[in-house]
């Protein structure tokens, strides 16, 4: 379909969950071997007909590969199916599934060397997801992973990811170098949200992405018809006051964001392609969880803390006393426990001084003479 409407001279080949089997099944073999994959080899057919000799080849046996798109741009297709908290057979003993880590690093020097950049895609995302709060990502490959994007902060333009069905971004954590991570929407309507696709728009001198906009359907107002029609919805520049689409412009927006719930609902609404079936999110729980989201953590612990942070922001307990609200209520008795002993033995030492102080010295016998 791509082909026959779009005429694209390159597609890109990414493997999802759900494209194997059983899904999340998907096993790993050696990719120095050679040969194809026995889960690629299931769905490989459409893929020999869009893909050249070459790529096939590498796709075939591994699930990753790299295009180049213009002649300083490249296009790197991860299998991110390995990663996954569900995948299996269970295979996280292994530090890098089809050597795919190794390949990365490799590539990416590559590119630097030849002074171009990369737009970086996947299907499963490396994030804690906003659907459950939930790493998508086992730890130890979602910190390896980060690790390379971080190393790599001006040659990688971009990062593009599937999966949630949710049209979302995350940003470095702590300010740390790199572009966002993008999540983008589906044509499968599985989890509230309307079918979608997105059209990214790039500067075709930097290759820094630009606007993103949204186009979605309504199954609910396409009657009867086969034909569904597809609106834009919204563009992210317009709808949220962008200036780009940088790290520190997104940012910005989320600082917005934590002092006006319209818009972080907005926010919200969009992630779903304004679909009519999205649950309510109006109270400020669910609202945290939404800006929560918005920064790249590599655990749901720290996910779990920005959610503390935000409520005691909310009811006004000073920053400094934030890091309170994550303790357990065992360790919080104990805390107390401790603070009341160093208070009173305070006091006590405070007492006796200010005792001592007050004390007047009696004088001592004076010599009479009759």
């Amino acid at each position: 379909m791509v082909q026959e409407y779009f005429h694209v001279k390159n597609v890109t080949a990414i493997l999802g969950n759900a494209d194997c089997l059983h899904d999340y099944e998907f096993y790993v073999t050696d990719p120095e071997k050679g040969g194809t994959n026995p889960t690629i080899g299931m769905v490989d057919a459409p893929w020999k007909q869009a893909l050249s000799p070459s790529h096939f080849e590498a796709f075939d046996s591994r699930g990753y590969l790299w295009y180049q798109i213009e002649p300083k741009l490249v296009v790197i297709s991860l299998n991110t199916v390995p990663y996954s908290v569900k995948h299996k057979p269970d295979t996280k003993y292994l530090d890098d599934p089809f050597n795919q880590f190794e390949w990365l690093r490799r590539t990416l020097v590559e590119v630097q060397t030849n002074g171009s950049y990369a737009y970086i895609v996947g299907h499963i995302p490396p994030i804690v997801d906003s659907y459950g709060g939930e790493s998508q990502w086992e730890l130890k490959y979602m910190l390896t992973y980060q690790a390379i994007v971080e190393a790599f902060p001006n040659i990688i333009k971009a990062q593009f990811f599937g999966h949630v069905h949710s049209i979302e971004y995350r940003v470095p954590a702590n300010g740390k170098p790199g572009v966002p991570l993008f999540a983008s929407g589906a044509i499968s309507p599985l989890f509230g949200n309307s079918p979608s696709f997105t059209i990214w728009s790039y500067n075709a001198d930097t290759f820094d992405v630009e606007d993103y906009a949204v186009y979605a359907t309504n199954f609910s107002t396409s009657g009867d018809s086969n034909a569904l029609e597809w609106t834009k919805i919204f563009s992210a520049k317009a709808a949220y006051g962008l200036p780009s689409l940088s790290s520190e412009s997104l940012r910005a927006l989320t600082h917005r964001m934590k002092a006006d719930d319209e818009l972080l609902h907005e926010y919200y609404r969009h992630s779903k392609a304004d679909s009519t079936r999205l649950p309510p999110c109006t109270t400020s729980a669910c609202l945290d969880k939404v800006l929560c989201t918005q920064t790249w953590f590599s655990t749901v612990l720290q996910y779990r803390e920005c959610l503390d942070e935000r409520s005691a922001e909310r009811i006004g307990i000073p920053h400094w006393l934030h890091p309170f609200q994550r303790i357990s209520w065992m360790w919080s008795l104990v805390l107390w426990a401790v603070v009341i002993v160093v208070v009173a033995v305070v006091v006590g030492v405070v007492h006796r001084a200010l005792k001592r102080s007050s004390y007047q010295t009696i004088p001592g016998p004076k010599e009479f003479e009759p």
